[in-house]
């Protein structure tokens, strides 16, 4: 399995912006996943894939497929939209990074964590890592402000349930943590 830096990441966004400044195109790109831990937060060395919603969505995927991927030797979907199914219309992003041709953002921290709420695999502890970095970097010590934070995203109903006992878990030992130092 291919890793990918945050090195990575960048050169074949900056490859992605070239490919599309010879075409004359313009595209914007969001990035989601471990791909915003590497290189917006810098809170991981490497992640398996590039997790982004795009546009334009063929002319990107099209650029990523046929021309960086057969350069690295990259899996044919190591930029993929698969996140796509959990973006929130209340979801907010923020300027990344603005090449000529590719405007790169990222989601706001808050939102971030409430997808990662959502869409992380309690088994795979790289998410689970996501999370508790996120908790940090927010400055978050209660459950009661994550939820109030994921429903500032995403509807009544969606649920919090496989990540609560690990948040909560973490939160708890935390405060203990603090107390014991104090």
């Amino acid at each position: 399995m291919t890793l990918l830096t945050k090195e990575d990441i960048l050169r074949f966004l900056n490859m992605l912006n070239d490919e599309l400044q010879i075409l004359n195109i313009k595209a914007e790109l969001t990035l989601f996943g471990g791909s915003v831990m590497c290189v917006a937060f810098e809170a991981r060395p490497a992640t398996r894939d590039v997790d982004a919603v795009f546009k334009p969505k063929s002319k990107v995927y099209k650029i990523a497929n046929d021309k960086i991927a057969p350069i690295y030797g990259l899996p044919h979907n190591w930029l993929n939209d698969a996140v796509s199914r959990y973006i929130s219309y209340f979801g907010e992003k923020e300027a990344f990074l603005n090449l000529s041709n590719l405007s790169i953002y990222v989601p706001k921290p808050e939102y971030f964590l409430a997808m990662k709420c959502l869409t992380s695999r309690i088994d795979f502890s790289s998410d689970i890592e996501d999370i508790k970095y996120l908790l940090d970097f927010l400055h978050i010590s209660s459950y009661e402000q994550v939820t109030e934070i994921f429903d500032k995203f995403y509807p009544k109903g969606y649920t919090l349930d496989e990540v609560e006992e690990i948040i909560q878990k973490y939160l708890n030992d935390k405060v203990a943590g603090d107390s014991n130092g104090v």
